[in-house]
């Protein structure tokens, strides 16, 4: 009884300290942006400028992220999944349109308790690949579409990002910088990321089973690499 006491309260205690941390982040990330901003407010170069702006904007989801997983329950070490995901589709919807829009975004999202572990970089996740979609979908001032699920099958949860833009074209299969920094983020989740994309449009789905703090303890497996699987 004494042990299982001392393991809630060294619980209690990550909890705090977990909080504590993610306020601490997003308020880092805010006096980078700050600052950021001041440099970029006197640049005069166009394309300089726009590539500054491009990492505040950055700075401010990944800063919105840890503002949202320090929101929560009483136990701070987890989040609604629905509400986050809903939530940070709308802060890149805006961020990234700055409230003109050239595509519609839709989100649909499950609710089941989401470890902060796994919320992190789902998030960024979630980032990179709408902000990839947004950029590089819809060319020359086109508009379209783009959806985000979450949803969950059998014991994983499945995120995708689906648009109907112009596709990869001559571009490598998930060979851009984005989906490495997807790929490597979906590592931490011990997830596997498939690919599809065709003149009709690009499909994203990173799948994986959430909550393995268990996993990698002595004894127990390590986690599996994050694999891409490209389907034409």
């Amino acid at each position: 009884m004494l042990e299982s006491a001392a393991l809630a309260q060294r619980e209690r205690e990550k909890s705090v300290l977990l909080t504590e941390l993610s306020h601490r982040v997003a308020n880092n990330f805010a006096v980078i942006s700050a600052v950021m901003r001041q440099k970029s407010n006197a640049i005069s170069d166009p394309e300089a400028k726009s590539s500054i702006d491009e990492v505040i904007g950055q700075l401010g989801v990944m800063a919105r992220i840890h503002g949202r997983i320090s929101v929560g329950t009483n136990d701070q070490t987890w989040i609604d999944s629905q509400s986050f995901v809903r939530g940070l589709c709308e802060d890149i919807f805006t961020s990234y349109a700055g409230g003109t829009s050239r595509f519609t975004l839709r989100c649909v999202a499950i609710s089941q308790p989401l470890h902060v572990s796994d919320a992190i970089p789902l998030g960024l996740i979630l980032n990179e690949l709408i902000t990839n979609a947004q950029k590089y979908a819809f060319p020359a001032g086109s508009t379209g579409r783009i959806e985000v699920t979450l949803e969950k099958s059998a014991e994983a949860l499945r995120l995708t990002v689906t648009d109907d833009g112009v596709g990869l074209q001559d571009k490598g299969p998930g060979s851009g910088l984005g989906h490495r920094l997807v790929r490597a983020l979906a590592q931490q989740l011990a997830g596997t990321v498939e690919l599809r994309s065709s003149t009709l449009g690009t499909r994203i789905t990173v799948t994986f089973i959430p909550d393995r703090r268990h996993v990698g303890r002595p004894g127990e497996p390590s986690l599996k690499k994050a694999n891409i699987r490209v389907v034409a």
